[in-house]
């Protein structure tokens, strides 16, 4: 036994074969980058919507 399931070891095998380009899919490096991306886009949406929050804040007050 390698201190492991074999389910983990299925899952780390098939990581390894898309990196190698032995398999079809998405390889660790473009996986990082996509979650990067996802992480920034997440980002970018909240601090649009604090200018907008504020928008609406001072509009409704009929100053």
């Amino acid at each position: 036994m390698i201190g492991c399931s074999s389910q983990s070891l299925l899952v780390r095998v098939k990581r390894e074969q898309i990196d190698e380009g032995e398999r079809e899919g998405v390889n660790t490096s473009e996986r990082e980058r996509l979650k990067t991306r996802e992480s920034e886009n997440k980002e970018l949406r909240r601090a649009n919507q604090i200018p907008n929050f504020g928008e609406r804040f001072f509009c409704q007050g009929g100053a």
